[in-house]
């Protein structure tokens, strides 16, 4: 079972909020390979936000976010585990995925972002787990700041009227150069 929060906004406001992380002391970090053909450690902590190349991260799950003593049991279960491949991230350990919005230009589209973790899970022996508590708390955090930064706003899309969390220049696309959001 999980959580997410949906939204549309703009890079400079995607920044804001990656400084906003950083400056309350969470890790962001990528993965280097989506499947790396060899054991290795397969997370890169993300310290410079303006060095990272945002247009190489564009699939859903390439951004994590999570606390320093989350960040502390990573690094220590791929470095004592060289032969353990890390399936999903999202299960085996405490962290929230963040999927940015994309403006696509060729095709006029605008792809939703989120942020997503989940709440408990069936381990391999069907036992039920359920995930840190503080977990929840920084997703809930999180979800606030994106409120209060995204204004929810109602924007018709062929002919319905649809409430999404959008920010103004994403919207002035949608209404002015007739952007499709996806």
């Amino acid at each position: 079972m999980g959580k997410q929060i949906n939204f549309y906004i703009h890079k400079e406001l995607e920044l804001e909020f990656f400084n906003y992380l950083k400056k309350n002391n969470y890790i962001l970090f990528i993965k280097k390979n989506i499947r790396p053909t060899n054991l290795e450690f397969n997370f890169i902590e993300i310290d410079n936000l303006v060095e990272l190349n945002f247009e190489n991260i564009k699939v859903y799950g390439d951004i994590y976010i999570c606390t320093k003593e989350s960040w502390t049991d990573i690094v220590k279960t791929c470095i004592n585990n060289p032969d353990k491949y890390i399936y999903d991230i999202l299960y085996e350990f405490d962290v929230i995925e963040f999927s940015r919005s994309f403006i696509r230009k060729e095709n006029k589209e605008i792809d939703q972002g989120r942020l997503y973790y989940i709440t408990y899970y069936y381990d391999k022996n069907g036992e039920l787990i359920h995930k840190n508590k503080n977990l929840d708390k920084l997703y809930n955090k999180l979800c606030r700041w994106i409120r209060k930064n995204v204004p929810r706003t109602e924007i018709q899309i062929n002919n319905i009227v649809q409430k999404h969390y959008i920010s103004q220049p994403l919207i002035e696309l949608t209404n002015n150069e007739k952007y499709i959001l996806r």
